[in-house]
């Protein structure tokens, strides 16, 4: 898990502070840089890899003359700088403004009022985002690169389950009543042994799990209908252990963190932040959002392995590694609506 270190997430790290103040040294929450890009991370689209910064992708996909000579994601810094700017200024006005365009998708926007071709707009989204993400609105688009543009990041050492405590995560076990209480407490009851009263308790979980709790608060009408409506964009993940950190030690370009964009099926991969540099066993993880996601959500497990470590094959196909040789196991999960 990775943590924008942004006064958004304030209270993440309010949290942790106050996790670290209970807790006994060995169970400490220690925080460590997340490297969101490396110098090294490659580019890889059309079977040719090349770095995110590349300025020759305009002319050899043949957009206007105008868009040449620079990258993809100079052209979307160009759009969303000035609307992160007025909402790093003050937020509540920049949002405001922000909200004029809620009505419009970012292709819309991009092509109604920033005038862009269609093929700029998919050029970029190819480049620098997912399948169809910019048919989400304005507001969604601009909020992620808000996010996403922040310059440091952190993340937990060794894991991110450190935050509730292994003994607090509870497998098979489904929520199936959430009650208000007389004495102001919260009845919590799963399908397993994990049942209890609580001062609060906070749902952090999509929509479509609150839907399926059989008994539970109602809200507000807006608020029901909110929930109802929310769009939660496809996400699929694979983790895969492979028996050495091979990524580091390639005969150049050796990726040390970060992540690399693709036009593969797997459009990106990301390279662990922890254990750098340590000469043992390490974990790619691969990220398909949108289109993308359903389209490989739709397929068996034992299929979406095999196209993984194909598309690893052809990524590093370069580097003289045997992708197939180094693997070991893999975990996968597909989020949707």
């Amino acid at each position: 898990m990775r943590i924008p270190r942004s006064s958004l997430h304030h209270q993440v790290y309010d949290l942790i502070r106050y996790l670290n103040s209970k807790s006994a040294p060995e169970d400490k929450v220690e925080l460590i840089p997340y490297i969101l890009e490396h110098p090294n991370n490659a580019t890889f689209v059309q079977d040719r890899k090349t770095n995110v910064g590349d300025t020759t992708w305009g002319k050899e996909f043949c957009l206007p003359p105008l868009f040449h000579g620079k990258s993809a994601r100079t052209l979307l810094l160009e759009v969303v700088r000035p609307w992160l700017e007025l909402l790093r200024k003050d937020f509540d006005t920049g949002f405001r403004e922000v909200l004029r365009y809620d009505e419009l998708s970012f292709r819309m926007y991009l092509r109604a009022v920033v005038g862009w071709p269609h093929e700029v707009c998919e050029f970029v989204e190819l480049m620098a985002s997912q399948t169809n993400q910019y048919d989400l609105s304005f507001t969604e688009i601009i909020m992620q690169n808000l996010d996403f543009d922040t310059k440091e990041w952190v993340t937990v050492r060794e894991s991110a389950a450190k935050l509730v405590g292994h003994e607090n995560i509870h497998l098979s076990a489904p929520v199936q009543a959430i009650e208000p209480l007389s004495n102001d407490k919260v009845r919590l009851t799963t399908s397993g042994q994990h049942s209890g009263e609580f001062d609060s308790i906070v749902l952090a979980i999509p929509p479509a799990a609150l839907n399926m709790i059989q008994q539970r608060p109602r809200w507000t009408f807006l608020k029901e209908q909110s929930l109802r409506g929310i769009h939660y964009e496809p996400l699929y993940k694979i983790g895969i252990h492979f028996k050495t950190r091979f990524w580091e030690n390639l005969p150049s370009k050796s990726s040390f963190g970060g992540q690399s964009t693709t036009d593969l099926r797997f459009r990106w991969i990301v390279y662990p932040s922890n254990g750098l540099g340590r000469s043992e066993s390490g974990v790619l993880l691969l990220y398909s959002w949108m289109t993308d996601a359903l389209r490989l959500s739709s397929l068996p497990r034992e299929t979406r392995i095999e196209l993984a470590l194909h598309d690893l094959a052809r990524f590093f196909a370069d580097s003289g590694i045997n992708v197939y040789d180094e693997f070991i196991e893999y975990f996968d999960v597909c989020w949707s609506n």
